[in-house]
């Protein structure tokens, strides 16, 4: 059984990126090494990228892999980066690192601040 996803959002949120970052279309073009028209053509939805294009355009606007994992269902693709809880077991030598961490200031306070989460979109 195959599921067809929606890729109607990819160019809406490529441009939101875009804007975001405060990229004119043919800068970005030029950091993907693709073509202004090109990019112009998958922000219409005239266009779809493949998975390599969509990677390398995230990589251009040097999004999260958290945003990157976002960015590539909209094209139509599964995410690629893997994503765990810091609770999980593979994280173990983070938390020990971040404990030494935050021991290594004691008496005096400090903060481990985790990232906001990613931006979240309405189609409408």
């Amino acid at each position: 059984m195959t599921t067809a996803l929606s890729t109607t959002a990819f160019g809406p949120r490529l441009r939101h990126w875009r804007t975001l970052r405060r990229v004119g279309q043919l800068d970005l073009a030029i950091r993907a090494e693709t073509s202004q028209r090109y990019l112009s053509f998958l922000e219409q939805g005239r266009s779809q990228p493949g998975r390599t294009m969509v990677v390398r355009l995230a990589e251009s606007l040097e999004l999260t892999l958290r945003d990157r994992n976002n960015l590539l269902p909209a094209a139509g693709f599964a995410p690629v980066f893997p994503e765990s809880e810091l609770a999980a077991p593979e994280l173990a030598p983070v938390r020990e690192a971040l404990s030494a961490v935050l021991d290594g200031h004691l008496p005096y306070p400090a903060l481990v601040a985790r990232p906001t989460p990613p931006t979240r979109f309405s189609t409408n």
